[in-house]
């Protein structure tokens, strides 16, 4: 019998490489040359897109806070009744919810995920993420593989995170 989902082991963050550090490195010596030959264009550019970007930010807080409001009594388990048991796997439905609350920490800690949440337009900043961060490390605490992710029929379309939850259960379990 397989254990409850909720011994299922936490997503451990990986060390950087030294590649990782040496790449960093170099945008940085990269940004500060750039910045010292063309000091004007390219800090008008940079305070810009900081505001631009801290703007959006304030935003996004705002409408997380204002749905947060609105479910203060919602939790994994009002999340997880989203979905019959017997045909989800509860490791994938734990793996996504923790994983996303995870991501959202530094913007809101504890929120309240529904299933019918956009990932793009409510929980995530950027469509990558999913790609880049998230579906790598719900695949890791799933067991399940992304090899042929494009098979599934789920994969054209992610737009809630009910079809992020089913598109890991109809991925294979990875040997």
């Amino acid at each position: 019998m397989r254990k409850p989902s909720r011994f299922m082991p936490k997503y451990k963050l990986q060390r950087p490489s030294i590649l990782s550090w040496s790449v960093l490195l170099l945008l940085i010596a990269s940004y500060c040359y750039v910045l010292y030959q063309l000091p004007m264009v390219f800090g008008t550019v940079t305070v810009i897109g900081a505001i631009y970007s801290a703007i959006l930010d304030r935003n996004r807080k705002a409408r997380l806070t204002t749905l947060a409001a609105l479910r203060s009594n919602e939790s994994i388990c009002s999340f997880s009744k989203s979905f019959n048991a017997r045909e989800v796997d509860t490791w994938v439905i734990r793996a996504v919810y923790e994983q996303l609350q995870n991501y959202l920490q530094s913007t809101y800690p504890q929120f309240p995920i529904r299933a019918d949440d956009q990932l793009n337009g409510c929980l995530l900043n950027d469509p990558d993420d999913l790609d880049l961060d998230l579906a790598k490390e719900i695949s890791i605490r799933t067991g399940r593989s992304l090899k042929n992710a494009k098979d599934n029929p789920y994969y054209a379309n992610l737009t809630t995170v009910r079809d992020l939850v089913l598109f890991f259960n109809a991925q294979p379990v990875a040997n």
